[in-house]
């Protein structure tokens, strides 16, 4: 009849708008800052994307509606059903992190199993009741289709335009240079217990164990914050940040003082980067979470970046590749995916950078072995299917594989001997109940100086923010030799205040 066939349509048009939740939620409702300058395009990607589900879903229905239809269409009947599925697992991802803090792998396990028997019971004892009651929410919810639609446009048309700059003649480096080669490594989330401290014996990293053999290794070095967004903007502005808010899609306002709101404009403030750049060296930023190429795009000769939380993308993504990202957040493990995506996309933009020739400071800044779980260190490859308790140890064991591949491209192009390689993390591993019950504030720190292999350790305490200053007076080539660089760190080392656990 045409009322039924209508009716699958509104059914499969809000089917389709539910299925795209997290890309409305992105496109409508998460923080602009940490996400990429969305435009027009991506709105004409998702509308084709929802109308293209939205004719699978229908097409389907039909054929399952049909008199005497196959057994196996029968199946198709029960599409709405997928209304309550997508909206549990966006009560999941809500309470995600609160599980994992609260909850341990076996704890999460047998609440998946509980609420599954309770699934199956419901369907067995009422079946036809609770396909109707998804119907009539999937119906219900067919009035959110227009809603975000305009909520999303909204939101594009006040977007900011032009928010990945472009390199400007002023960040080319200058050809008479006499600055030196510097590469700063962060791993996010890299904790110094179980990389070198307290590591148990199922892991291996063998290419960090190498580094430290020749490297000035710093036991004591505190974080310059908790969170990535505070510990990085503290060492790039060398001075430790309290509080941010983000200001639109291109700057966040500081506070230098815990008990005050931040009032001071991030882009205005002289930082590690645009120093370098005055210096005439080349300034290139690969970096993950942060928007490093809208904060310092006037200070960089070459930027890329990946957002967190947005699917892996291109600096100038084309219909097809946003829809394509798109459409992969349908997918199974879709975060996973995600992250692995983007892993593999700035190691890529970060052989290219860290082999190009001449005098410069690198900023690589790397996602592990910040969660999900991406790594299989028994197997030394890439899993989506990594659940065990112990992933983190997985994902450092890609720290170890990433060390070893940026050093291999670096010592192919010859320019391993001659440059500085800070090895370090934004921050340590957060808190989580079956995994880091006991947090730490202290980060890796290990320093390889240019045509020196010599292994030596410092066990005085040091502040994450002497960072700031220490790669300037490796730009500087202050720091001749490792014994030089433990005089430079005791000659400035910060004050008792200054060596405290990170600051809240």
């Amino acid at each position: 009849m045409p009322h039924d066939r209508w009716r699958d349509l509104a059914l499969s048009v809000s089917l389709a708008n539910l299925c795209f939740a997290g890309v409305w939620h992105l496109l409508i409702f998460a923080e602009p800052f940490f996400l990429p300058a969305w435009g027009w395009i991506d709105l004409v990607a998702i509308t084709l994307n929802v109308g293209l589900l939205s004719a699978v879903f229908w097409a389907l229905l039909r054929l399952g509606r049909k008199e005497n239809a196959p057994p196996l269409f029968l199946v198709f009947r029960w599409l709405p059903m997928l209304a309550i599925v997508v909206l549990l697992d966006l009560f999941r991802l809500r309470h995600e992190r609160a599980l994992q803090e609260r909850l341990d792998v076996s704890e999460v396990l047998l609440l998946g199993i509980v609420l599954a028997a309770l699934a199956l019971y419901l369907l067995w004892r009422w079946p036809q009741r609770l396909r109707a009651w998804a119907e009539l929410l999937a119906l219900w919810l067919v009035a959110f289709v227009p809603v975000t639609f305009v909520q999303a446009a909204w939101r594009v048309a006040q977007s900011d335009a032009g928010l990945e700059p472009t390199v400007t003649e002023a960040a080319r480096p200058h050809p008479n240079s006499s600055g030196r080669r510097v590469l700063w490594l962060v791993f996010d989330e890299m904790d110094v217990r179980p990389a070198f401290v307290e590591r148990p014996d199922s892991l291996q990293l063998p290419e960090l164990d190498r580094l430290r053999t020749q490297s000035l290794t710093v036991t004591q070095a505190h974080q310059a914050g908790t969170q990535t967004a505070q510990a990085m903007t503290s060492i790039l502005l060398g001075r430790q940040v309290y509080q941010l808010r983000p200001q639109g899609k291109a700057d966040f306002w500081v506070g230098w003082d815990p008990g005050k709101e931040p009032d001071v404009p991030f882009r205005r403030q002289p930082n590690l980067l645009r120093r370098a750049r005055q210096a005439g060296l080349l300034t290139a930023v690969v970096g993950w979470y942060l928007p490093y190429c809208r904060l310092l795009g006037g200070d960089l000769s070459h930027c890329t970046w990946q957002s967190m939380d947005a699917p892996a993308r291109s600096q100038d993504p084309g219909l097809r590749e946003i829809m394509l990202g798109q459409l992969s957040s349908l997918l199974p493990l879709a975060q996973r995916r995600h992250h692995l995506a983007q892993y593999r996309a700035l190691l890529h933009e970060a052989r290219k950078v860290v082999t190009h020739p001449g005098p410069g400071l690198f900023l690589v800044h790397l996602p592990p072995p910040h969660e999900p779980a991406i790594y299989d260190r028994r197997r030394g490859d890439f899993t989506l299917w990594n659940f065990r308790h112990d992933w983190y140890l997985d994902n450092l064991a890609l720290v170890d594989r990433t060390v070893g591949e940026l050093r291999r491209a670096m010592e192919q192009a010859g320019v391993w001997e001659e440059t500085a390689v800070l090895v370090t993390a934004d921050h340590s591993l957060r808190y989580y109940r079956n995994l880091n019950p006991r947090t730490d504030p202290r980060v890796p720190f290990l320093l390889k100086l240019p045509g020196h292999s010599q292994g030596v350790e410092y066990a005085a305490p040091v502040h994450a923010l002497l960072t700031h200053d220490l790669i300037r007076a490796l730009i500087n080539g202050e720091l001749a030799n490792p014994e030089a660089a433990v005089r430079w760190l005791e000659a400035h080392a910060r004050s008792d205040a200054a060596r405290n656990q990170a600051s809240p």
